[in-house]
């Protein structure tokens, strides 16, 4: 955290143009995050859709959620390609098992 300060945007010197802070501190409201990020996370979860709703009671009520996850296809067809047999080979090994646990 304290890094993240010290790094932090805003530029001319100023320090971070947001405040930085732990749900776990004393005073931090329960909507607390202005900007929430997913990385290619969301469909592995064992409970994605209640897993966003618990991200979305998370959010300052301006919030903004971050969401990036691979692009593939619908259908089998669709993914055969290089990419779309790493990411079958992948979701096998990586995803299947860490959304079942």
């Amino acid at each position: 955290m304290n890094r993240c300060r010290a790094h932090g945007g805003g530029g001319g010197g100023r320090g971070p143009a947001g405040e930085i802070r732990r749900r776990d501190r004393p005073g931090a409201s329960r909507s607390s995050y202005d900007l929430v990020c997913l990385f290619d996370c969301l469909h592995d979860m064992g409970d994605p859709v209640g897993a966003a709703r618990r991200i979305r009671q998370a959010w300052a009520p301006d919030g903004t959620l971050l969401l990036v996850e691979p692009l593939a296809g619908d259908g089998l067809e669709d993914n055969l390609t290089p990419v779309g047999r790493t990411f079958y080979g992948l979701s096998t090994v990586i995803c299947a098992p860490a959304s079942l646990a």
